[in-house]
């Protein structure tokens, strides 16, 4: 891939930095000569351990107190947005810069594609289930500036949504789609089906992405964690 996303919970504590060390170590095949742009999990709550971690952007019009917790950049045509999902007040502190930076990627001629992550699901039928702060605070703003994905973790299992528009089923043209690959090789978590489930697979599978811009399309893959397996795919036109 040109780069990865991670959507939180590397380690299950922040403090300690012999995890940090082996977490690096297993995933250098991936790190080495690729950047990788992460969220905060909420097990990676010592913000302080977490962000010394990493050298994430420092975005203009957020507040000091969220640097780094929220970022943006642009690769190609797509812009893609990384938000600090750890309490509602996190998301609702974040809303106002976030709204800003979807709305100026609207208006950029160059940008296709918008794609957001956040650890916490907006929607899961999983263990941990929908996180409705996400949903309050962020969901509206999705919807407004056509953001296209949205990926999340903390869910240890794999779920793709149906196209989502002010929290029903959308048209695929312009309803938002959320994947929860939270599977990667954590302990694994059931799965389960509501109204907004397209598709769900148990954690024990593991699962990464693998997604693939193209034009006017976008492809997302889902794959078992042994590459094996494929999962899910699916194919978003704009």
């Amino acid at each position: 891939p040109d780069f990865a996303i991670f959507t939180g919970d590397a380690v299950t504590d922040t403090t300690a930095q012999s995890q940090w060390n082996a977490w690096f170590d297993a995933m250098s095949p991936i790190l080495r000569g690729r950047p990788l742009m992460p969220v905060q999990g909420n097990h990676e709550i010592v913000a302080a351990n977490y962000y010394g971690q990493f050298w994430l952007p420092v975005m203009p019009g957020l507040a000091a107190d969220y640097a780094e917790h929220a970022w943006s950049i642009d690769i190609g045509q797509v812009h893609f947005v990384g938000l600090d999902s750890n309490s509602s007040e996190a998301a609702a502190d974040q809303a106002t810069w976030l709204a800003q930076d979807l709305a100026a990627a609207q208006k950029n001629p160059g940008t296709k594609f918008t794609v957001a992550m956040m650890h916490h699901a907006a929607y899961s039928a999983s263990t941990h289930g929908s996180t409705a702060y996400v949903q309050k605070y962020w969901g509206p703003l999705f919807d407004k500036y056509g953001v296209d994905l949205v990926f999340a973790g903390h869910d240890h299992n794999y779920e793709r949504t149906v196209p989502i528009a002010g929290g029903k089923v959308a048209e695929a043209s312009v309803g938002v789609t959320y994947v929860v690959a939270g599977g990667f090789f954590s302990p694994g978590y059931k799965n389960g089906k509501d109204w907004w489930t397209a598709v769900s697979h148990h954690g024990s599978k593991r699962n990464y992405c693998e997604v693939e811009f193209d034009g006017n399309k976008v492809r997302v893959t889902a794959w078992s964690g042994d590459g094996k397996e494929k999962l899910d795919e699916v194919e978003i036109v704009r």
